[in-house]
């Protein structure tokens, strides 16, 4: 028999951006420069934390078929980068289940023992974890 846990997914969040226009000789005009807008709106049922959306799904399943479920919505298994972000996503759990799940996130050294990645491709440095 194989462990199995509920999953959270995370997404970044999408930035529109747009160029200011380059000609004209209005004194308005101070650089070549972009304009960013951020949104700070999540897909629906997601959670924003850290400029990242956060869903989380009590769907008992492997970590395979966790990863594979959040990259057909378009995200990762969660990656922590930090205490803040580790207590908000505990958080988010808490809230939605009522409960501490076991909850399956983006880590692996699936390609090499004790080799941390997250799935998601940021760097591994955050390890604040349980033993085991």
């Amino acid at each position: 028999m194989f462990p199995v846990c509920v999953f959270v997914c995370a997404v970044m969040i999408l930035t529109h951006a747009a160029v200011l226009p380059e000609g004209g000789s209005g004194t308005n005009q101070t650089a070549k420069s972009h304009l960013v807008k951020r949104s700070s709106d999540c897909p629906g049922g997601w959670t924003l934390l850290n400029g990242r959306c956060f869903l989380y799904v009590p769907r008992r399943t492997t970590w395979a078929k966790a990863e594979k479920n959040c990259l057909f919505m378009g995200a990762n298994l969660a990656s922590v980068h930090s205490s803040t972000e580790y207590h908000g996503i505990q958080h988010l759990i808490v809230t939605a289940s009522h409960d501490y799940q076991e909850t399956w996130i983006g880590g692996s050294d699936a390609q090499e023992n004790k080799a941390w990645l997250w799935t998601d491709g940021k760097p591994f440095e955050y390890s604040n974890w349980c033993p085991g």
